[in-house]
Order: C-alpha cells, then sequence, then structure tokens
C-alpha cells in the first residue's frame, strides 16, 4: 500500500461533497482525522458540512480548530461565526466577523457582522453592516437590510431595499421570496393591489409558500379557520432577531405588561406562543416555574437562552397540550391567539392543565372570527366567551384596551380572565 495522503483526501472528500454525497464526504474528512487529528484543511470541511446539516455543536469544535491551526485562512472562521451566531453566543461571534471585516471588509464578511447585530437587537449598528455589505457587492444582504428596516419601523425603506434586490439579476435567494415580503408589505402599507400581484406571483415561483398563501387568503375574503403553522413559524422565524427591540420601540406593546397585571396568582406558569419569554419576564418571581410553548424555532432558541424558563418546547399548541400531564396554575396566551385563528379545540385543550386561571389577549373584532387582511385573526367578545364555556371555563373578567401599534395607530383589543369551573 501507498503512503497516505491526507490532502488528497480531503480533496476526495470535496469532490464527493459537490457531487452530493455527503456521507462520503464526511467519512473522507474522518479518515483524515483519525490520522492526523490536527489536519486544519479537513476540520475546516468537515465544520462546514455539519454545519450545513444543522449540526452544530458537532462542527463547532472543528471550525475551532480550523481557525486555531489556520488562522489566515477566512473561510472557516466565517463559518465559525455563523455557528456561534446560530448557537446565541452573540459576543463571539460578532468578534469573529468585526476581525474579519478589520482585515478586509469583504461583503460576506459584512453582512455576518450585521446580522449577528441584529440578534443582539443593535438594529443600527446592524443597519450600518448591513449597507456596507450591499455596497460591497453582497446582494444578499439586500434582504437582512430590508428585515432590519421592517424591524426599525420603516416600511418604505424596506420596501425600496426589496425590489432592489428583485430587480438585481445577481441577488442570491429565491425571486419568490423576496416577492413574498414585498407583498406583505404592500398589503401592510396600503397598496393592496400590487400586494395581492405580488402575493400571486410569490405562490407561482413556489407554491407551497405558507407566508404568501394564507396573506393572500386573508387579502382576498378567504377565511380558514386556522393559520396554518408553516405561515406562523416562517413568520416568527423572520422576526426573531431584533423581535424584543421592535416590539418594544415600534409596536410599543403594552400586553406583557397587561397580561402580568391582569391576576397576582403566583406559581407555575404556561405561557403558550411564548416568543422570546416577554409575558414571563413580566410576572417576575411571581413565575416560580415556567414552561413555554412556541411554532417557531428561532424563538424557542431565544427562549431558552433567556433563563426564564425550566422548559421550552418548539411544537404547535394543541399539539403540545394533548400530550401533557403537568397542571399549571396560570397558563398565558399573550398576544397569540391572533395566530391561532378559531379557538374551541384550544380552549379545550387547555382546560385539563388549567388548575387556576387561564389569561389570553385577542384582538378586537366582530360577529365572531374574523381574518382581517393583517393575516392576523380578530375575535368577537360573544364567541370567546362562548368558547370558554363550552370548554369549561368561567368568564372572572373582560378588559379592553390597546394592544399594540400597527403603522403607527393602536390596535383595539381584550384581555380575559377565565377560571376552570367544576364539572
Amino acid at each position: 500500500m501507498g503512503r497516505f495522503d491526507a490532502d488528497r483526501a480531503v480533496e476526495r472528500g470535496v469532490r464527493a461533497e459537490q457531487r452530493g454525497d455527503v456521507g462520503a464526504a464526511e467519512r473522507a474528512y474522518r479518515e483524515v482525522l483519525a490520522r492526523d487529528p490536527r489536519h486544519a484543511g479537513a476540520h475546516a470541511q468537515l465544520g462546514g458540512l455539519l454545519a450545513q446539516s444543522g449540526r452544530l455543536e458537532a462542527a463547532l469544535p472543528h471550525l475551532e480548530a480550523a481557525r486555531d491551526g489556520r488562522p489566515g485562512d477566512r473561510s472557516p472562521r466565517n463559518n465559525l461565526g455563523h455557528v456561534y451566531r446560530e448557537l446565541g453566543r452573540l459576543r463571539e461571534a460578532e468578534a469573529v466577523f468585526a476581525e474579519l471585516v478589520a482585515e478586509e471588509p469583504a461583503g460576506w464578511a459584512l453582512y455576518g457582522l450585521g446580522v449577528t447585530r441584529q440578534q443582539s437587537g443593535d438594529l443600527a449598528g446592524a443597519r450600518q453592516a448591513l449597507t456596507r455589505a450591499v455596497a460591497a457587492g453582497f446582494s444578499y444582504g439586500r434582504l437582512a437590510l430590508a428585515a432590519v428596516e421592517e424591524l426599525e419601523g420603516r416600511p418604505d425603506r424596506a420596501i425600496q431595499t426589496l425590489t432592489s434586490a428583485l430587480a438585481e439579476s445577481t441577488h442570491v435567494g429565491t425571486p419568490g421570496r423576496v416577492r413574498c415580503r414585498l407583498g406583505v408589505l404592500h398589503v401592510f402599507h396600503g397598496n393592496r393591489a400590487v400586494g395581492v400581484a405580488m402575493l400571486r406571483a410569490a405562490l407561482q415561483d413556489d407554491p407551497s409558500d405558507a407566508i404568501a398563501r394564507h396573506m393572500l387568503a386573508a387579502v382576498t375574503g378567504e377565511a380558514p379557520e386556522h393559520a396554518p403553522d408553516a405561515f406562523v413559524a416562517e413568520v416568527f422565524d423572520h422576526f426573531a432577531a431584533g423581535y424584543d427591540t421592535h416590539l418594544r420601540d415600534v409596536l410599543e406593546t403594552r400586553v406583557p405588561d397587561w397580561v402580568a397585571g391582569a391576576t397576582d396568582l403566583r406559581g407555575s406558569v404556561l405561557d403558550l406562543g411564548c416568543g422570546t419569554g416577554l409575558a414571563v419576564r413580566a410576572l417576575g418571581d411571581r413565575a416560580e416555574r415556567a414552561v413555554g410553548v412556541d411554532l417557531s424555532p428561532r424563538m424557542v432558541q431565544i427562549a431558552r437562552q433567556s433563563g426564564l424558563y425550566a422548559e421550552v418546547h418548539c411544537a404547535s399548541l394543541t399539539d403540545w397540550l394533548a400530550g401533557s400531564t403537568e397542571r399549571f396554575d396560570l397558563v398565558l396566551a399573550a398576544d397569540v391567539l391572533v395566530y391561532v385563528g378559531a379557538l374551541e379545540g384550544l380552549f379545550a385543550a387547555v382546560r385539563p392543565v388549567c388548575a387556576g386561571r387561564f389569561v389570553l389577549t385577542v384582538e378586537a373584532g366582530e360577529p365572531d372570527l374574523v381574518l382581517c387582511p393583517t393575516g392576523r385573526y380578530a375575535h368577537g367578545r360573544a364567541y370567546v366567551e362562548r368558547c370558554a364555556v363550552q370548554a369549561g371555563f368561567s368568564v372572572q373578567s373582560v378588559e379592553s384596551g390597546p394592544l399594540r401599534k400597527e403603522a403607527g395607530s393602536w390596535v383595539d383589543g381584550a384581555l380575559y380572565v377565565l377560571a376552570p369551573t367544576d364539572r
């Protein structure tokens, strides 16, 4: 047998990866590392492959080894920065990207710095970095820049940015994704005809686009009883980075404090549609043990990192409730039923786990259930109370008031406190 050539074995792995044989590529890289545990090239390739397949924790030591073994190689350091970011290690991610930008302000490095700052809630810093990334020719940065502009409450700028992205034949990403976002923005901000046309075009590009399909139904008057799970997950994944800043500074939400002040109960808390944890944070030490459930993987990641919850589950609310045997002193549904739609099934699923109070908010609407052009549902008081009684709750109190702002105007809503009745 001839002498083993590690570099050639890595090249074989790269060729296997290029033809789509990921398993063969991984075996090739691991064979090299079994013979030479310090081979930086194999670490870089294996780390990149694992990161692309979503195995972030497994990728991390290989990308760190590649950085240490070949500090001048920028590509594995870029991959390392994104893995840190996806794992929520944002300070380390920003340090990696800042160092790359200081060496050479390439568009891809500026993009990494921008999206990391967005995830940290530094929207001004994110906008600055992403604007530079676009100017440096990194076209994919336009999509992230538009997301930051939305979060900052500047929809007109976001529309301009996305329109430029659509016009660029070289932009990275599917045109359908850009058209869908443009359609939603146009609908939200008064240009219904253009928005509908964009949403229809997005569905032609990708018939499985859950956001485009649901928003088109909302605008054209169709009325599905529930928002698709994929729609809810995609919407909140899109806004997860910078979400708290957006809610506080742009939407001026009053829901977390309103919900927290609705009862003086303390004990175990179930937070349905927990998002990043704002409602439980508002409860303070009254939440002695909190469990969160949310459909958005990115929101779940942030909630887990917050330290507010004993457990956070990524699941549909009714599916998780159906499998739960625990009972909670307080169940919260803070600004989440606007994405649920029909309430009969959810209320029935909450009843067995609620030992004390069920506190919820809805957008105000009449007569019963309305799918609004925003893609959210509004619920009438008679309907909510009827669903509550049918599920085995009594209505303890109802309070009307503003929830949050939409395009600068307050959205009217209501807060209900329900208690389980003896059967």
